[in-house]
């Protein structure tokens, strides 16, 4: 019996999820320097951090001690969820996320059914016009996925993966309509989205001096400048996802006092990669990877 069966079963589900505080997608990791860390221990630091906030599920069934990714990342004032979804795409797990628990392990793939009130706009919208839509938002639907709505109860019934929901979720955030004409602006390859990190990464300005120094060494002391010279603390979190690459090139760089958005952006091309910019962190990413890729 898997733990998603175990979670639905009946006879448990009470007694379960009664042992659970309500899961908060405000939930802010403050510190986080991992070294080597294998993922239990990954895992078992953020249980730590969360008593009494959240629950995090590790089921290390199917994998082998000798092939446990050991991490490498250090971050500050990250949302637990983003962090999450980094480890995930560095390590190649997955992770669901429940009501009341976030699910990790190396095979999280179960289709559940969420509903949700939505009025679609307009009335004479059909449901491949609302399947279209959601997929525009990067919702995908995978074999068994299923969709219908109910024009009468306004009721979106979706059967997919946890990403799928999570996404579908986050559109519905703050408004309980959807208009299938309307789609999500196309974002470019390193473009500065949001306003609070575009602010860090163009005012926070670093000067650098490496010769043939690890690319995550780099990272790790720009990031570190930055949060030295932000009044807040709060700097700029880099993560250097390496899954599916086979080697790393060292740095060599001098720079003096530029923005540190330049910089990243510059490390970024060196090595092939590209920048991503989420709300928490910049992510630096093979050029062919999703930044989603570690959700299911």
């Amino acid at each position: 019996m898997n733990i998603y069966s175990l979670v639905r079963n009946a006879a448990f589900a009470a007694a379960f999820f009664a042992a659970f505080l309500l899961l908060s997608e405000d939930i802010i990791v403050d510190k986080v320097d991992f070294e080597d860390a294998n993922l239990k221990e990954a895992f078992s630091f953020l249980s730590s951090k969360c008593v009494g906030k959240a629950n995090i599920l590790f089921n290390s069934s199917g994998i082998a001690q000798e092939e446990m990714p050991l991490l490498t990342m250090s971050f500050r004032n990250i949302p637990l969820d983003e962090l999450i979804r980094y480890i995930c795409m560095e390590s190649g797990m997955k992770y669901a996320k429940s009501d009341n628990a976030f699910i990790i392990g190396k095979n999280i793939d179960e289709l559940y059914i969420s509903q949700y009130n939505a009025t679609v706009v307009p009335a004479t919208a059909n449901l491949a016009n609302i399947k279209e839509c959601l997929k525009a938002y990067g919702v995908t639907f995978p074999d068994g996925s299923t969709i219908s709505y109910n024009k009468k109860t306004n009721t979106l019934t979706v059967k997919n993966t946890g990403v799928n929901h999570d996404i579908i979720s986050n559109i519905f955030t703050g408004s309980d309509w959807i208009d299938v004409r309307r789609h999500p602006a196309t974002e470019k390859n390193g473009e500065f989205t949001f306003t609070d990190i575009k602010d860090r990464l163009k005012k926070l300005k670093i000067s650098v001096d490496f010769k043939k120094e690890s690319a995550r060494t780099v990272l790790q002391y720009i990031s570190l400048k930055t949060r030295e010279k932000d009044p807040s603390g709060r700097g700029i979190n880099i993560f250097l996802c390496t899954k599916g690459m086979s080697k790393i090139p060292d740095i060599t760089l001098s720079l003096n006092e530029i923005p540190a958005g330049d910089a990243i952006k510059y490390i970024a091309s060196s090595l092939g990669m590209r920048c991503k910019i989420e709300d928490n962190a910049v992510l630096i990413i093979p050029k062919n990877q999703k930044p989603e890729s570690g959700k299911n």
